[in-house]
């Protein structure tokens, strides 16, 4: 049973997210890694967060997480240490480690146990890490060993001949050589190496159990001779806090397991400065007046409260103290973690802002409507603009509030693909494009499903075996680029690849032999392309060139539009497919631009994005189209005429002044016929509690400024309502 539950629930989430957000970044180290095996920096970037997700396991009672972590940690080291560390099957073995260690700790936070229905797969890479790590143990190499064996062997022949008696004299006599080095004076900052690794040495031996006594005074004296080692250096503060922590904690609890974690926080330190110890062959005289008698009787003790701040001491910043310049020049970029429902409640608030906005404005225009009320308008005029600008700075910065990078969804792509390559034999590059980029954290939930199958797909049917690019003239090795951009309204992804491109007509075919499409049917390449998207589209395993390329895609496009967005796709056969996402940066609290028209006695809100043109005409210009209705030909374009909500075809008389509002929807425009065109304004999209809307037409509802209710027109579905 995990201890968990004798913290701070709320702690204990956070501490969740933390570590899951460090450990995040792991999977795409260990992708560089397994290409450069050897590079030490890419080593050290994965141990630092699974060294840090040890040290949370142990601090929150997760055995089983700390037992995996510490082990993954040990491998490191020896990877560290030996070049034959690294290779695919151990970068697999540390990749399923990643995800055993997220799957605990969720496991934890919501409730469970660490190894709620993952034990077997636990039990299985615990063993596996523990081989590699044993292995790479007895790699080292030990010249004694090798040399008492030899001796053994030269001893117990006879019978060689002088040249072969020589040559293995010769060897013994290297590896002696070898076996007694030349006797040299340590110099301090080796021995504060050494110092740190007897001390290790100890805390592994003892990872889940306290130190005994001896132990215990061992790793004072230890400490006190390394903080002597490192005196006028920063090393030294950093040593000297560890001792001083040591000293508190052991004598109030005992050496207790998360004290070697929190030493180790200051050892991990300690190294990034430790060449700030000058290296001299002569150890440093150690003085001893000022060293503490771990054996001494004159403890003193500690309050709960006191022990739970030391031990909370350690997760406070990591980070090494800056220049002051630089504190003061990060100070106005410091974050902080906020609820969503929290920010929510505080966007619904924006919007009522905005409203009242609304009212202020219906106010100015009853208000302006007498002439003697001059002073009165210029006033709230002033008033109405300040409230503007306000609600406008309030508005965005809530929206900025909820941005987050999109880092985290494009760190999932490394692995997916390397995942899909391994599996289908084939070489597949990544390169990823604006994860600096910020965008609304319901668009980032949005994105992940659709991202995450594209990927695939690209991975799996876009991409060819290298047998085959090389045939085609192409590099062995395909290429996958996903990009995340903005523009002014828009958050933009791009998922393009270099692959074989969709076979258009063998997929209008396939959609024929289905009957998704009539065999007479002549469509361009943007329609072609489309086909893709059609519901219930399969492909059979003889058309290989397309093999299930489109199973899901009408998912994929579903989920886009109902969040406001659009998907597009450009393909070329044998050169690669671009699938671009579109989607609105607000979020479904949305405060839009909308077209505000009343038809009848009521208002209506068009969606800008769908406003092609407002303009007047007469209604002599209007004729009659069979098989379309009223018609006007605009702009050498012949557009439908709708009168919104009419249940009957609605008459013109020959001499009548009407408004009419183009509006596009998958590339088709109609001219909506309305009786005024009110003009942009900026609303607030509502669910209005009550009603009951059964035709699709409507998407939302706003409350105008007069207090009314203006429903949001789906122009798509007065087009599909009208126009068959």
């Amino acid at each position: 049973m995990s201890d968990k539950r004798k913290i701070d629930p709320e702690l204990f989430n956070t501490f969740v997210e933390d570590t899951l957000e460090e450990i995040s970044v792991v999977e795409n180290h260990l992708i560089k890694l397994e290409k450069m095996p050897d590079n030490h920096d890419l080593i050290n970037s994965i141990l630092r967060p699974i060294h840090s997700a040890k040290g949370n396991c142990s601090f929150f009672g997760l055995v089983n997480g700390k037992k995996l972590a510490h082990t993954a940690e040990d491998v490191l080291n020896c990877a560290l240490k030996n070049k034959n560390v690294i290779n695919k099957s151990v970068i697999n073995a540390f990749m399923t480690c990643i995800d055993l260690i997220q799957k605990l700790l969720k496991n934890v936070r919501d409730g469970g146990e660490e190894l709620d229905k993952i034990n077997d797969r636990y039990q299985k890479n615990l063993s596996e890490l523990e081989a590699i790590r044993d292995r790479a143990l007895d790699q080292s190499f030990d010249p004694q060993a090798i040399l008492g064996k030899l001796s053994s062997i030269q001893s117990e022949l006879g019978g060689l001949s002088d040249k072969h008696a020589q040559d293995l004299a010769e060897i013994i006599g290297m590896i002696s050589k070898t076996s007694i080095p030349e006797k040299k004076a340590e110099s301090r900052r080796s021995k504060c190496v050494e110092l740190i690794q007897d001390m290790r040495n100890i805390f592994t031996g003892n990872c889940d159990s306290a130190l005994n006594q001896e132990q215990s005074d061992s790793i004072g004296e230890m400490l006190n001779k390394l903080a002597e080692l490192s005196e006028n250096t920063t090393g030294e503060e950093l040593i000297k806090e560890a001792l001083e922590q040591y000293r508190n904690i052991t004598q109030s609890v005992g050496f207790e397991p998360f004290l070697a974690e929190i030493i180790e926080e200051q050892f991990v330190k300690f190294e990034s400065v430790i060449e700030e110890i000058p290296d001299s062959d002569e150890a440093k005289e150690l003085i001893t007046e000022d060293q503490y008698d771990f054996t001494a009787m004159d403890h003193f003790e500690l309050t709960q409260d006191e022990i739970n701040d030391l031990l909370l001491k350690r997760y406070k910043s990591e980070e090494e103290p800056e220049k002051q310049e630089e504190q003061e020049a990060q100070e106005s970029n410091r974050s902080m973690r906020v609820s969503e429902s929290s920010v929510d409640n505080f966007l619904e608030s924006v919007g009522k802002l905005i409203v009242v906005r609304e009212m202020y404005n219906n106010l100015h225009r009853r208000v302006s409507s007498g002439i003697d009320q001059y002073e009165i308008i210029k006033q709230l005029k002033r008033i109405n603009e300040t409230f503007f600008q306000l609600s406008e700075r309030l508005n965005d910065s809530v929206m900025e509030i909820r941005k987050i990078s999109v880092s985290g969804l494009l760190q999932k792509v490394p692995r997916i693909v390397r995942d899909v390559a391994n599996d289908r034999g084939k070489n597949i590059q990544v390169k990823l494009i604006g994860e600096d980029v910020l965008i609304d954290k319901r668009l980032i939930e949005t994105l992940d499903a659709p991202l995450i199958h594209l990927i695939r797909n690209a991975a799996d049917h876009g991409i060819e075996s290298p047998e085959v690019r090389q045939e085609s003239g192409k590099p062995e090795e395909g290429q996958i680029i996903v990009e995340f951009a903005l523009n002014a309204d828009n958050v933009i992804l791009t998922i393009t690849d270099d692959g074989k491109g969709l076979d258009l007509d063998a997929i209008m075919q396939k959609a024929i032999a289905m009957d998704l499409l009539s065999p007479e049917i002549e469509l361009s390449q943007k329609e072609k392309e489309k086909l893709i998207f059609l519901p219930g589209l399969t492909t059979s395993k003889s058309v290989t060139e397309i093999s299930g390329r489109g199973v899901g895609m009408d998912v994929v496009k579903q989920n886009i539009e109902e969040a406001g967005g659009k998907i597009s796709i450009e393909t070329a056969l044998g050169r690669g497919t671009t699938f671009t996402i579109k989607l609105p940066q607000a979020v479904m609290t949305q405060i839009i631009n909308g077209y505000v028209v009343r038809v009848g006695k009521n208002q209506y809100i068009l969606p800008m994005e769908s406003v092609q043109e407002i303009f007047r005409i007469t209604t002599g210009q209007i004729t009659s189209v069979t098989g379309k209705g009223m018609c006007i030909k605009r702009r050498d374009q012949l557009l439908t005429i709708i009168r919104p909500f009419c249940p009957f075809e609605y008459e013109y008389n020959n001499d009548q002044q009407i408004s009419l509002v183009t509006v596009e929807n998958n590339n088709k425009h109609i001219a909506l016929h309305v009786d005024e065109a009110i003009g942009v304004q900026r609303v607030v999209l509502n669910t209005v509690k009550g009603l009951n809307v059964s035709s699709e037409v409507f998407t939302a509802s706003a409350i105008m400024g007069d207090g009314s209710i203006a429903m949001v027109i789906n122009p798509k579905h007065i087009w599909s309502a009208k126009v068959n």
